[in-house]
């Protein structure tokens, strides 16, 4: 991080101006700045101490293993389900460096000031090298092509780091998964194909229900597509939040499925699979990252349900060939 700051004495810091003076280039390498400059206006470089020393980017090429194959049997599961659960798909190295590095950012936070319990995203713990190589030095970067097609994968360099703090009071009034509401993702913010599926990397133990964790709705991304499908036939594009199903919002005729998980098991989320969060009862901040996973033809304007699921394609044609 630097500041810059001019020579002259003007500037934020020069005079004491609550007013953030900048100075950069453009992607064209023009000079910008919201100073004016003159033949007497120079500036300096002094280097200031970052925010944090933990790197925000990778050099590492993601990790792709050829030989990885996911398996007839597990493509069968995620058509039919919705989701597929790979257990220990992370090595525990990588599950304790992107702990470390999330629980530093936390820290961060506070220190700072701001609210306990982190918001969407958490800021740049989900930009840390730390917490994004749980995808691209973990198997999941290759199971991820096993389901989208071989070089058809995209994401953002960006992850959601998922924290569930544990839950006030008694047992007495603890409240039912079953009765919480669920949603498919994007329909809260008026979106009906925001990514190809979600990938959720579990980071502390949730082999009991009821500790935070991921609800599942099995096979309700067959009825959650039909019901987007033919709302959006009706209101292409990106409806207001409150017609994103066009009153076909479909109700759900069993009750959520609690996942067990550990640390390091990964879970592959259709977009079309209606989930909720368990509350956490435990005494243990819940950890789960979560990223979003593209088909490098993504179009949120159109609902589908494996037309961007090149792999599993490719596997279903197997299963009925064979």
């Amino acid at each position: 991080n630097v500041a810059m700051v001019t020579l002259d004495g003007t500037g934020a810091r020069g005079n004491g101006s609550e007013k953030k003076w900048f100075l950069g280039m453009n992607e064209a390498g023009e000079l910008r700045t919201n100073l004016p400059l003159s033949k007497d206006s120079l500036w300096v470089i002094e280097p200031q101490p970052p925010d944090t020393k933990r790197p925000t980017t990778s050099n590492c090429n993601p990790a792709y293993y050829p030989d990885l194959q996911l398996g007839l049997d597990n493509i069968d599961s995620f058509v039919k389900n919705g989701y597929l659960h790979v257990k220990r798909a992370v090595d525990n190295k990588l599950v304790q460096e992107a702990l470390r590095a999330i629980n530093y950012h936390l820290g961060q936070l506070k220190a700072k000031g701001g609210k306990p319990d982190p918001g969407p995203g958490f800021g740049l713990a989900s930009q840390d090298v730390h917490v994004l190589d749980l995808l691209h030095q973990s198997s999941v970067w290759t199971l991820a092509h096993r389901l989208v097609g071989v070089g058809k994968v995209q994401t953002k360099s960006q992850a959601q780091c998922a924290l569930r703090f544990p839950e006030p009071g008694s047992s007495m009034n603890r409240v039912d998964v079953g009765q919480m509401p669920w949603h498919v993702d994007g329909a809260n913010v008026h979106k009906r194909s925001p990514f190809t599926f979600l990938l959720g990397i579990c980071l502390s133990e949730q082999m009991q229900e009821n500790v935070g964790n991921l609800c599942v709705y099995p096979g309700s991304h067959i009825r959650c597509y039909e019901a987007l499908h033919a709302a959006n036939e009706v209101d292409p594009g990106q409806p207001p939040r409150e017609n994103v199903w066009q009153g076909r919002r479909p109700k759900m005729q069993t009750g959520p499925r609690q996942l067990l998980l550990q640390p390091g098991d990964a879970v592959f989320i259709h977009s079309k699979l209606a989930h909720t969060v368990a509350p956490n009862y435990s005494p243990n901040i819940r950890y789960q990252v979560y990223f979003r996973v593209f088909h490098v033809n993504h179009d949120p304007s159109k609902v589908t349900l494996w037309e961007e699921f090149e792999g599993v394609q490719s596997a279903l044609e197997e299963m009925s060939v064979g």
